[in-house]
């Protein structure tokens, strides 16, 4: 399942960000260390750990490393309409609550199906383009994750966070535009495809590795069976 919602105020989403990073998390699940993700993010540079100082960089369009004004190209009919942030949530099924403990086998899937959905998310980020506004599919974003477990008597879901900045990067124009998230909200239901697949991918592989190991050691039990000396009468 994905959901998505804007930040349209600065200074809420701000405050979002800055809760996230500072840990607290409504007594609910245990948000784990905020990192950069998508082509957009690297492309400026960042990589590991999510500071405030960056993300106020962004807001403010400068370069988040290197501190100089970041030029950006506004669509002037768009100018002011589009938000600050645009958060995806990509969530697991409902597990019980001890499935989901930290480093399980639930966690690992559901991050790996979670890599999937936003790749294929971010392959339909836009820029507005020219007079007339028409959009040009640019396929990288400027983004933050971070991950939750919300539970509730006793079942609950991972959720991973994936939060875009107002920038995407065209590389036709060799330049930063603001980002247009419309198509990638309507890909919603190709991006879930690809997130219940990439699991059932990962189970079939490791239940390959599973039943190889397991033959493995039936036939080292069997040699070593053979080899053993026969024990005295």
């Amino acid at each position: 399942m994905i959901t998505f919602k804007y930040y349209h105020d600065r200074a809420a989403a701000l405050a979002y960000v800055e809760k996230r990073l500072s840990g607290r998390n409504d007594g609910n699940g245990v948000a784990e260390d905020s990192g950069w993700a998508c082509q957009g993010a690297h492309r400026l540079g960042l990589h590991g750990l999510v500071r405030l100082e960056q993300v106020r960089a962004l807001f403010e369009k400068r370069h988040p490393v290197k501190g100089r004004p970041l030029r950006v190209r506004v669509h002037e009919e768009a100018a002011g309409a589009a938000p600050w942030l645009t958060e995806f949530v990509i969530s697991s099924e409902l597990l019980p609550s001890l499935a989901l403990r930290e480093n399980s086998e639930a966690s690992f899937l559901h991050w790996h199906g979670a890599e999937a959905a936003m790749s294929c998310l971010e392959m339909f980020a836009c820029a507005e383009m020219g007079p007339t506004g028409f959009l040009m599919t640019t396929g990288n974003v400027v983004a933050m994750t971070f991950e939750r477990c919300c539970t509730r008597l006793g079942m609950g879901r991972l959720n991973t966070h994936l939060l875009l900045f107002n920038l995407t990067y065209c590389e036709p124009e060799e330049e930063w535009r603001e980002l247009n998230t419309s198509e990638m909200e309507a890909e919603t239901e190709s991006a879930e495809i690809d997130y219940r697949d990439a699991i059932r991918s990962r189970l079939w592989i490791d239940g390959l590795i599973r039943e190889r190991l397991r033959l493995h050691a039936g036939e080292r039990l069997a040699a070593q069976s053979r080899q053993a000396p026969l024990g005295l009468n």
